[in-house]
């Protein structure tokens, strides 16, 4: 996965769960970029890892 092309703070937030960062790199392109989406929308950490939450928290 390509973190350079996401969010510095959600690249951040990211890289502090695997269990997040697996389920990020196995959406495909529309979902990885309504996350992305969301990322750059999110202005505070807490934001950044309520994004992260959800992922951790994703049916696989």
């Amino acid at each position: 996965m390509d973190l350079t092309k996401v969010p510095a703070g959600f690249a951040l937030a990211l890289a502090q769960s695997e269990l997040a960062m697996g389920v990020y790199a196995d959406l495909d392109g529309k979902q990885k970029q309504m996350v992305l989406d969301k990322a750059r929308r999110a202005r505070t950490r807490t934001e950044m890892q309520q994004i992260v939450d959800t992922l951790e928290n994703s049916p696989m």
